[in-house]
């Protein structure tokens, strides 16, 4: 996306969505205007009942986690799925 349609869009939601005069908006930083859409976004999404996974990161390798994949011989982070197509691609 050309960075003149980014700040067009930026404009735009920041008028539209959040309801900001266009006076605000030309005094705001790029990053004050999507700080304020990611949470307008959350609000939406907490408002229409739906779970935010924002905040969840990758998971957690305790050492009895690392005890248990060792025992089953599995990384659960490991891309199955991801390194079959691969293989698929190139026979």
């Amino acid at each position: 996306m050309p960075l003149s349609r980014f700040f067009t869009e930026l404009f735009s939601r920041a008028t539209s969505w959040l309801h900001w005069p266009p006076s605000e908006v030309w005094n705001a930083s790029v990053a004050e205007i999507v700080t304020a859409l990611e949470a307008q976004a959350e609000r939406e999404l907490r408002l229409a009942g739906i779970p935010s996974d924002k905040g969840k990161g990758p998971e957690v390798y305790t050492p009895e986690r690392l005890r248990e994949i060792e025992a089953d011989g599995i990384d659960p982070a490991f891309d199955r799925a991801a390194l079959q197509a691969l293989k698929a691609r190139h026979q």
